[in-house]
């Protein structure tokens, strides 16, 4: 991706943030990042490839620092996991993208809940695919409930932190106490068979999501 198209997306989440994704139309963008109508069209065909551009480029960076912080260390570090986790937590609350999702999945925009939901996926593939690394190849089955019940955890813990003014609670703390209290989920999932989803079908789900994409 070229520096100038970076710029425009750089922009257009800015607005996204302050105004909202649904109040914020093209014609700010082209204003706010100081280009032509013929550029924009250029780099996006719409509104909603511009989005998928931001999430695409958070997504990007996330990768790039989680394969910086992986190397020269052991991979199945649970610490180290930790870190590549909130990575990406980081930049979706530094950036304001934690908002843009939040509004995104309460709207009634379908393509756009589509676009994030797949994004989503994909994160979740990436946290399966880690956790059998670290807990072995019998997690592949366990994998996926793992990363939804991850999420939901660390997500509350986080918002709550946040709002509670509990700011010198790192990303990395919260990433870290909530895969400890995955590694006993983990364990029952695996010794007593309670997992929930039928992965199989949730094999299904992950194919079409990312080959959307």
């Amino acid at each position: 991706m070229n520096n100038r198209k970076k710029e425009v997306i750089d922009q257009a989440l800015q607005l996204f943030v302050e105004n909202g994704v649904m109040k914020t139309s093209i014609q700010q963008i082209i204003q706010r990042a100081g280009i032509s109508k013929g550029t924009f069209y250029n780099y996006f065909s719409s509104k909603t490839e511009c989005i998928e551009a931001i999430l695409e480029q958070a997504r990007y960076d996330a990768a790039l620092l989680r394969s910086e912080l992986i190397i020269g260390k052991d991979p199945t570090d649970i610490n180290v996991f930790a870190n590549q986790i909130a990575v990406l937590w980081k930049i979706n609350q530094e950036s304001g993208l934690d908002v843009l999702y939040e509004e995104i999945l309460h709207s009634g925009e379908l393509e756009l809940k589509k676009l994030v939901l797949r994004h989503r996926m994909i994160e979740f593939e990436w946290f399966s695919l880690r956790l059998c690394e670290i807990f072995g190849d019998e997690m592949r089955h366990y994998g996926f409930e793992a990363a939804l019940l991850f999420h939901g955890m660390m997500r509350m813990l986080s918002f709550a932190s946040k709002h509670s003014n509990q700011y010198s609670i790192s990303m990395e703390k919260i990433a870290s106490t909530t895969l400890k209290y995955l590694e006993k989920i983990i364990d029952l999932m695996v010794h007593e068979k309670t997992a929930i989803l039928n992965m199989d079908k949730m094999n299904i789900l992950l194919s079409v999501s990312t080959n959307q994409y």
